[in-house]
């Protein structure tokens, strides 16, 4: 009647929803009368630990606060080089040529800035805001384009990235790692005694 689930091909969030089903099986019927009781209780136990341990190893605050303001700078890299495109087609050739020299600049980093890892994005940044600020013709470009609060804006989000990542790592740094795995082969165990012992008096 029960089958021996696949575990090895379960991901972690499926195999923690599995052994919560197996639960609900078990309490809607009656663990004393199945004589499984003491089973079922040692292997709840360990599925409920395993939810936690689970739980404790999601998303925190900072990383949620890292994933929008992630979000906030792709805006405003992905503006930047649209509006510069858009620019390219302007009747004024001063604004034209300003547009082509933002563009050459945003090309060397190998285009979609946005779709780089989190570090390789930070310095790719950190580059265009440097030159923004010490290359005058750069810059000049940037305020003929009326982009100067648009790199202004994308510095601030980008340094709150960087601080954001730093906290991260320090709280990461101070939690006891949370060993999900090893959790999940102990409710494997449980499961199986548990099973065993029901077909044993089923």
């Amino acid at each position: 009647m029960y089958l021996t689930p696949h575990f090895s091909a379960y991901r972690v969030d499926e195999s923690v929803e599995f052994f919560k089903e197996i639960e609900n099986v078990f309490n809607e019927g009656d663990p004393a009368a199945l004589q499984v009781e003491p089973e079922f209780t040692a292997y709840k136990k360990e599925s409920e630990i395993l939810r936690e341990v689970y739980k404790t190893g999601q998303k925190s605050v900072i990383t949620v606060k890292i994933e929008l303001k992630d979000k906030s700078r792709d805006k405003d890299i992905n503006g930047i080089t649209a509006l510069a495109k858009a620019y390219l087609h302007h009747y004024d050739a001063e604004i034209a040529d300003a547009a082509i020299l933002i563009l050459s600049e945003i090309d060397k980093y190998g285009g979609k800035i946005a779709k780089k890892n989190y570090q390789a994005e930070t310095a790719v940044l950190d580059d265009l805001v440097d030159l923004y600020k010490t290359k005058a013709e750069f810059n000049a470009a940037v305020q003929k384009l009326n982009m100067a609060d648009w790199f202004t804006h994308m510095e601030t989000e980008n340094n709150d990235f960087k601080v954001l990542m730093k906290q991260r790592d320090e709280e990461e740094a101070g939690k006891p790692k949370q060993k999900t795995s090893d959790q999940i082969s102990v409710c494997i165990e449980k499961y199986e005694k548990l099973i065993m012992h029901l077909t044993a008096y089923g």
